[in-house]
């Protein structure tokens, strides 16, 4: 693959695949086959920038979205267009831009309703995406990824493995230190979904098991945690943490948590984040003791 995507590049065979892919828009096979040639570009930090500059003046990312966009029951079409994306996101900050100039997010979310593999490799994009920095996040929320994402976490319909990559695919919106990005990751129902799963998957029902019989799930335990601790204990606002300490009350968070680190005494991050929530969501002690009268 790779002698001959070289030889595309030195051709400048991306260009022309892109002419083709607008003047035969109504042919899913040809718009199959343009998205399955940007699958396979390879246009990363270390890849050289005559390669990157061809990939992006090529306008196949473009045409690529628009394929997707055009044909969204034809499966091959969105299976390598799903695939292309993923290529995006794992390309360049160039490549990366012209993603989320063509509304990339936005496909990516259409896609995790496509079977697998197409909707995994679209998951797997929106991480990405919100790994790639602030522009990233804000793409998610203002493409409708990140409720998409928070209602495939809390829905107890999908599977246990979906949801957990849906949960590392929300992850980054967690991890932002900018609180208008965070009250608006709220506002879609980030806490609410994350504490929904926690509660899904740690209830123990005697040997580790979750409600409905399934085994707890270690490593969606694991990065729920960490993601609850990025708005809590973890967070770089105040404000921000004493906005959602009565939802992580009334939720029974620490309740979940402890369930959690019960099902998995091996993980002493389970622990410790038990630790930190019930020192988060406690009463803070009072000012000064107070004096009993004699009466009291």
């Amino acid at each position: 693959d790779g002698g001959r995507m070289h030889e595309l590049l030195q051709a400048k065979a991306l260009s022309q695949l892109a002419i083709g892919m607008r003047a035969h828009p109504a042919d899913p096979e040809v718009q199959a086959f343009g998205c399955a040639v940007l699958a396979r570009t390879t246009a990363d930090a270390d890849a050289p920038v005559a390669t990157v500059e061809a990939v992006v003046n090529s306008l196949l990312i473009q045409a690529s979205t628009a394929a997707i966009l055009r044909h969204p029951a034809h499966g091959l079409v969105q299976l390598h267009g799903s695939r292309a994306l993923l290529r995006c996101a794992q390309s360049c900050d160039q490549v990366m831009a012209v993603l989320l100039q063509s509304e990339g997010v936005a496909l990516m979310t259409g896609l995790l309703q496509q079977p697998s593999p197409a909707c995994d490799a679209a998951c797997t994009a929106l991480e990405l995406v919100g790994q790639s920095g602030p522009k990233g996040v804000v793409a998610l929320l203002q493409q409708g990824a990140a409720p998409a994402l928070l209602a495939a976490v809390a829905s107890p319909k999908s599977s246990r493995v979906w949801r957990r990559q849906c949960v590392k695919a929300v992850l980054p919106i967690a991890e932002s230190a900018d609180n208008n990005l965070l009250k608006s990751a709220l506002a879609s129902g980030l806490l609410p979904a994350l504490l929904s799963m926690l509660h899904g998957t740690s209830s123990a029902a005697g040997g580790g098991e979750a409600a409905g019989g399934e085994p707890a799930d270690e490593a969606a335990c694991v990065l729920l945690a960490h993601a609850i601790g990025a708005l809590s204990w973890r967070s770089s606002s105040s404000h921000m943490r004493r906005s959602i300490r009565e939802d992580l009350v009334a939720a029974g968070a620490s309740r979940a948590l402890i369930a959690a680190a019960s099902s998995f005494p091996h993980r002493p991050g389970l622990r410790a984040a038990v630790v930190r929530l019930l020192g988060e969501t406690s009463e803070p002690p009072p000012a000064e003791e107070k004096v009993l009268s004699a009466e009291e």
